[in-house]
């Protein structure tokens, strides 16, 4: 009996070794997979609120995608892809940079379906560092015409606040007349995408363009105006008002401008030059010709009716600007004493700066100018040393008045003494009233 016993023990403890190794390497595989579990990333799709949508071609889609590694994952997200692929046609891959890190967010980004009808999937993608990969599908219909995105734009109409009459239209105006414009822009109510930048030309018969203005925005809408002139000269000038958006769409307005040359009303003569009594050059002005004589030309009486003043320099008065009719002119030149039409013309100096003169452009200026200064033409000379206010330099500016009643202005522009007081010269311009 105890022979039995013993031979049992043996045997079942023999039987039981195989069945402690499979425990033993079962219990091994479950430890191991508790230390080391499996991580995949996780991608969760924010915009737009459904996978499965309808766009128009060509539309702009906002996408909003987080992803993330599970929780206690020592793995990092170290790849985002977007794979675009239109019916049978080859995929397009844009690859995302990413920043290694347990999470990644593409926020509101702005994609562009197909520009065409039909299916386009949208496959997003995200890898981890051992190469696990998680996906999110969009699917797109796209179906139908594409709306005008266009910004809208508008020229102002009615009256500006300087109470010029605003252009919202082609107009034909004279050259340098006051203009007055603006416009007014607004976003695409379907897109709603600010407005980014407003661009402005002016292009004088297509060959001549100036940049006007050139600013940017980020607004839903803008206003904008100015008043300036008109061109300088006569022709057709464009006016292009360019407005664009933060989709790079664009839309402008514009308008011509016929400019024509009218009547200014004034005779404009430029480097009139006239010498002393022993000078060479010419002494007398026709002031209504812008021509200078020689004493010898005033012979005759026809041509002594034209002179308005004569010029000459000594030492009582100095530089002088003065009358036919005058008897210091016939002293110093006897000639006029035998004239039988000696002219009267009365002079004033200004306080007028070189700039206002050239800007003079009409008649109705030189009178505005002349007229609210105050001048008193008492004198039918001006002296550089009698006259009050004397003085003469360059860019003085000397008023005139006509006997028959023309209004004008003279800008002293060289003053060159000479040897003697006989021999000195001075040039000028002159703007004066036609007759």
């Amino acid at each position: 009996m105890i022979a039995y016993k013993k031979s049992l023990k043996s045997i079942g403890i023999k039987a039981f070794i195989p069945l402690l190794l499979l425990v033993f390497v079962w219990n091994s595989s479950c430890k191991k997979e508790e230390e080391d579990p499996n991580y995949t990333p996780s991608i969760q799709l924010l915009l737009p609120a459904s996978s499965t949508l309808n766009a128009f071609p060509g539309e702009y889609i906002t996408v909003s995608i987080t992803a993330t590694m599970e929780s206690g994952s020592d793995e990092n997200i170290v790849g985002f892809k977007l794979t675009k692929q239109f019916e049978n046609t080859p995929p397009e891959e844009i690859v995302y940079p990413v920043i290694e890190g347990t999470t990644y967010n593409l926020t509101n980004e702005e994609i562009q379906v197909r520009d065409a009808n039909g299916t386009e999937v949208w496959t997003f993608e995200v890898t981890d560092d051992s190469g696990d990969k998680a996906t999110l599908v969009i699917t797109i219909t796209i179906q139908g015409s594409p709306p005008d995105l266009k910004p809208t734009i508008s020229l102002l109409s009615g009256t500006h606040s300087s109470g010029n009459v605003y252009i919202d239209g082609d107009q034909t105006m004279e050259v340098n007349e006051t203009i007055a414009f603006g416009i007014e822009a607004f976003a695409n109510g379907y897109s709603g995408a600010n407005l980014t930048n407003l661009h402005i030309v002016r292009n004088y018969e297509t060959i001549s363009p100036s940049q006007v203005l050139d600013k940017d925005y980020n607004s839903a809408s803008i206003t904008w105006d100015t008043v300036t002139v008109s061109y300088p000269l006569a022709g057709e000038e464009y006016w292009t008002i360019t407005v664009t958006d933060d989709k790079g769409e664009t839309n402008e307005t514009g308008f011509v401008i016929t400019t024509t040359q009218m009547d200014p009303g004034i005779l404009i003569f430029t480097d009139r030059q006239m010498g002393s009594f022993t000078s060479t050059v010419n002494h007398a002005i026709d002031i209504e010709a812008g021509t200078t004589y020689t004493l010898t030309e005033l012979e005759e009486p026809a041509n002594q009716a034209k002179i308005d003043w004569v010029y000459y320099q000594e030492d009582v008065y100095g530089h002088t600007l003065m009358s036919p009719v005058n008897d210091s002119a016939a002293s110093i030149y006897p000639e006029i004493e035998l004239w039988t039409n000696r002219k009267t013309t009365w002079f004033a100096k200004t306080d007028m700066t070189t700039s206002t003169y050239n800007s003079i452009a009409n008649d109705q200026q030189l009178t505005i100018l002349i007229n609210n200064g105050g001048y008193n033409f008492n004198n039918n000379y001006f002296s550089e040393n009698l006259s009050n206010p004397g003085g003469i330099a360059v860019g003085d500016i000397i008023a005139f008045e006509t006997e028959v009643g023309n209004i004008g202005l003279i800008k002293i522009n060289t003053i060159n003494q000479g040897a003697t007081n006989g021999e000195s010269t001075i040039s000028f311009d002159v703007k004066v009233e036609k007759p």
